[in-house]
């Protein structure tokens, strides 16, 4: 545009020149080229900003790709943290769980030693004898640095003010016998005088002599008289039923699994009469059933049946009811 209103303006401007045009188709021909002098320079002015926009729109990608290409680095430099953190994770786990059986290493150790320290507190809580009681040392069974065995005595004290008797009994007395059953006590060294006492223990088995030993206590312990290791004699006197009569042991008969005893009536003539035996003794036995006044057979018994007729014999010991 602007080289045609130049080539219009230099023709306009020779016919001027050579008289064939008038001024005034110059002076139009010269607005027409500044105008598209004007429109020119616009058109430049457009384009430099133009140019200007790209060359912005250019640097702006670039900086965008920059930008593009730190935060892939960033990314990648996460990514790489997180396999990091992974891998410090599961070591971590692992050694958690190291530390944790650790712990329970520990722990078992913590259990072993307090069950070794129990021990050695019992251990030598045994080095340490103990009486249950104030008392005088009677015997000692064991000497300095002997090795004893668990359960052997070393010691036998005898308690302070408290006396007791001790006497072993047979298998048939010591039926009779139960705790707190009333006895008495005479001291070969006090005249014979009778001192009351009452059993305060037997033992549940008997020895190997087939005897049970059988503790009698004193009921006056502070007596003067009574001194440690003294002989004595025990006696027990238990109330007895009407009914209950004396016989040797030799007139037991048994009949089954009962016990019985042959008796003659007036015609000296035998006859089975079941009794119950309330107490075995030594020196006989004592059964209840017997009347006072019957004649019991006190020897011979397992040659007798019933209804034999027989010349009795006095015995010395002739069978008698005992009475309260």
């Amino acid at each position: 545009e602007m080289q045609n209103a130049q080539a219009e303006y230099n023709r306009t401007a020779k016919l001027v020149q050579q008289g064939f045009a008038s001024n005034t188709l110059l002076d139009r021909d010269s607005q027409r080229l500044q105008t598209a002098q004007a429109n020119v320079k616009a058109a430049q002015a457009n384009a430099e900003s133009a140019q200007a926009q790209v060359q912005a729109a250019v640097s702006k990608v670039k900086t965008t790709q920059a930008q593009v290409q730190a935060a892939a680095g960033e990314v990648e430099s996460a990514t790489a943290n997180v396999g990091a953190l992974q891998g410090q994770i599961k070591t971590t786990q692992a050694q958690v769980k190291a530390a944790q059986a650790q712990v329970g290493m520990a722990e078992a150790q913590v259990g072993n030693t307090r069950s070794q320290v129990d021990l050695v507190k019992n251990q030598s809580g045994y080095t340490v004898l103990k009486s249950t009681g104030n008392g005088v040392v009677t015997a000692t069974n064991a000497e300095v640095g002997q090795v004893v065995a668990a359960g052997q005595p070393i010691l036998s004290v005898a308690r302070a003010g408290e006396f007791e008797v001790h006497i072993r009994v047979g298998e048939q007395a010591i039926q009779s016998l139960k705790l707190d059953t009333p006895a008495q006590v005479k001291l070969w060294a006090n005249n014979g005088e009778a001192l009351s006492a009452k059993v305060r223990e037997i033992a549940p088995a008997a020895d190997e002599n087939r005897t049970w030993l059988v503790k009698v206590a004193l009921d006056q312990p502070e007596n003067p008289e009574l001194k440690l290791g003294m002989t004595a004699t025990v006696s027990f006197h238990q109330a007895l039923d009407q009914t209950v009569a004396w016989l040797p042991a030799s007139a037991l008969y048994q009949q089954g699994q009962k016990p019985a005893v042959w008796v003659l009536d007036a015609n000296n003539t035998v006859t089975l009469k079941e009794v119950q035996v309330s107490r075995y003794l030594d020196e006989g036995i004592l059964v209840q059933g017997i009347d006072a006044g019957v004649k019991v057979i006190a020897a011979g018994v397992n040659r007798l049946h019933a209804g034999q007729q027989i010349t009795p014999v006095p015995y010395t010991a002739q069978a008698s009811a005992v009475v309260k």
